[in-house]
């Protein structure tokens, strides 16, 4: 099994350190900035993680190693293979955001 991680900022909110205790996977806070965030995330793949995801809470998201960057385009695909999986599973957002709040 790989070693996962996810970064986000200080501001962010806590909730990826709570699925990450939850989930077995590494979670890690940095100063406000991608910065910060990127330079974390890096380190974390030297150490032998995957990156999963960094975020912060000025909507700026970088979904694994492809970008290192706050990368609205990506994230906005990523978004949309969720959307497609949930509705295979006939769940919208609002019902699996409960479902992560309830784990």
């Amino acid at each position: 099994m790989k070693k996962c991680a996810m970064v986000a900022s200080t501001v962010s909110s806590k909730m990826l350190k709570i699925m990450g205790e939850k989930n077995n996977f590494k979670f890690e806070e940095t100063l406000t900035g991608f910065k910060w965030i990127s330079n974390k995330g890096i380190d974390l793949e030297k150490e032998g993680f995957e990156l999963l995801l960094s975020y912060e809470e000025a909507i700026g998201y970088s979904i694994g190693d492809i970008v290192r960057d706050k990368d609205g385009v990506c994230a906005a695909a990523n978004f949309a293979e969720l959307y497609a999986t949930l509705c295979k599973r006939d769940i919208n957002f609002t019902q699996y955001l409960e479902l992560i709040y309830q784990k």
